[in-house]
């Protein structure tokens, strides 16, 4: 048999899309609920959008933060309508996260047989870093959800044409996807380059004419964004050493960079074969649909080599989608060329393709994905706390704490009230004493300077990243145990809270 899927009885073979859908839904929705703590970088936009007005979005962020403004200025609607908390934080990214499903669903039923379709869509669906980043406090699933609906629009419009109606509509979601997503930049250049050369060599003079009208407000958009927010991501010299090591190095490095993604995808290498197979029939079968959906991770190797762009697991999620329609047809090719010899190379296929991804569902499910789980460490603080204790946060902590101490009543002042350049603050609660030193330097020797003054003071809470993150915070402990006696501790993911009496 020639299709692996022509035994499934047709009622529940057109039943299987939705299926899947509700699987995703599902799992999405278990994350979301999960309502895991913000972890450092969601902290520090959920900072800048509680602490700034709308117009003060505008400009550059604090704590070394970048996001485009169009996601900021909808978290900041959502917190300031509904309240401030992580489920809604992380609403708009949910939304996004669960409308990508049916969107991918409409696209691979318009580029890619049923088969392979069902196969993309399983992978989309399940896969863990999908589901976990659909509901997280950052501008990534909206990547995701803006390129999904510029390929869908890229492709419907070139086969309807670009009529009037077609050209507003390319225009509001063009627009608009340049203010909430960065790497939309990429999507739209590569398609726009994909129809034109497209046009040009089959000499649709009316097409190109129409296409570069449909361009016009979305390089506008570009040009005032570019001036009011990417002008100065671009030249911030603190961004670019950040990532210095994730610019598109030399070939070998590629080559690891991309083994690392599929890691962060939890797919197999043996993956890269069937995403190969994929492009090659792809290309072959439907080369202007091949390049659409493929000009936009060139576009971003590009930009990468001007050091524009850092090639790094979660800021390349926009590309998935295109990465599982070509993984799926290249099974299917797989599949449906070995059938009729032997059905075990399909099942061995599928199985290689979706162990992964299935195993880590299950993982994350059972035990949800999680960073910095502070709200068990401050609430077990506030619970013991007496008079007269001292604590005292890590300084990668301290955007954290700062954010939800005021929850836990373990501060009086509003976190955007917070000088973290005075890093001893005292505070009071339920008429008991004590000090709150929010540390400013990650470097041991300075810690360890703040902890010397703690000597002779019977109560000390220290709060820590976990010391597998972090070197300085095994070297902290092995100085707190030879200077003190530990009284308590208390460890949740991605924390650790010791008392220490130092007396």
């Amino acid at each position: 048999m020639s299709d692996f899927f022509q035994k499934i009885k047709t009622p529940i073979y057109k039943f299987l899309p939705w299926f899947l859908i509700l699987i995703g839904t599902i799992l999405r929705l278990a994350q979301y609920y999960d309502n895991r703590s913000l972890w450092m970088d969601e902290v520090r936009i959920a900072l800048n959008v509680i602490e700034r007005s709308y117009l003060e979005l505008l400009q550059p962020l604090s704590y070394n933060q970048y996001a485009p403004l169009g996601f900021l200025l909808t978290e900041k609607f959502f917190v300031s309508a509904l309240g401030n908390n992580e489920y809604i934080l992380r609403l708009f990214p949910f939304i996004c996260g669960i409308c990508s499903l049916f969107l991918f669903y409409k696209l691979v039923t318009i580029t890619l047989t049923r088969n392979s379709g069902l196969i993309s869509l399983a992978l989309f669906s399940i896969l863990p870093s999908l589901v976990y980043y659909s509901t997280e406090a950052k501008q990534y699933s909206s990547d995701i959800l803006f390129a999904l609906m510029l390929f869908l629009l890229a492709i419907k419009f070139d086969e309807s044409g670009f009529n009037f109606k077609n050209i507003v509509i390319f225009w509001i979601v063009g627009s608009l996807a340049i203010w909430f997503s960065h790497p939309a930049v990429f999507v739209l250049t590569g398609v726009g380059l994909t129809l034109f050369i497209s046009y040009l060599t089959k000499k649709e003079n009316g097409k190109i004419t129409r296409l570069l009208i449909a361009y016009i407000p979305w390089i506008v958009c570009f040009i005032i964004l570019y001036f009011v927010s990417l002008r100065t991501m671009v030249s911030a010299n603190d961004l670019r050493d950040f990532w210095r090591n994730y610019f598109l190095p030399s070939l070998a490095e590629s080559g690891k960079i991309a083994l690392a993604f599929f890691d962060f995808l939890n797919l197999s290498y043996v993956t890269v074969i069937f995403l190969l197979i994929g492009c090659y029939f792809l290309f072959k079968e439907k080369r202007k649909i091949f390049f659409i959906l493929a000009s936009p991770f060139f576009i971003m190797l590009f930009a990468s080599s001007l050091h524009l762009y850092p090639l790094w697991q979660r800021l390349l999620l926009f590309i998935v989608p295109s990465l599982l329609i070509f993984i799926g047809e290249g099974v299917q090719k797989i599949i449906s060329k070995t059938w009729y010899y032997t059905p075990l190379i399909g099942i061995i296929v599928l199985v290689l393709l979706f162990t992964g991804p299935v195993y880590f569902v299950n993982q994350n499910l059972t035990n949800p994905r999680t960073f910095d789980e502070i709200k068990p460490a401050l609430s077990y603080v506030r619970q013991y706390l007496k008079d007269g204790d001292i604590i005292y946060v890590n300084s990668i902590l301290r955007h954290a704490y700062s954010y939800y101490a005021n929850r836990y009543n373990l501060i009086t002042k509003s976190p955007a009230k917070l000088n973290f350049t005075t890093p001893i603050e005292e505070r009071t609660f339920n008429n008991l004493k004590y000090t709150v030193i929010l540390g400013v330097s990650a470097r041991y020797n300075n810690e360890k300077e703040d902890l010397e003054k703690f000597q002779g003071n019977k109560r000390v809470w220290i709060i820590l990243p976990n010391s597998n993150r972090a070197e300085d915070p095994k070297f902290i402990l092995e100085y707190l145990d030879q200077t003190g006696i530990r009284i308590a501790s208390f460890i949740r993911p991605g924390i650790e809270v010791y008392l220490y009496d130092l007396s």
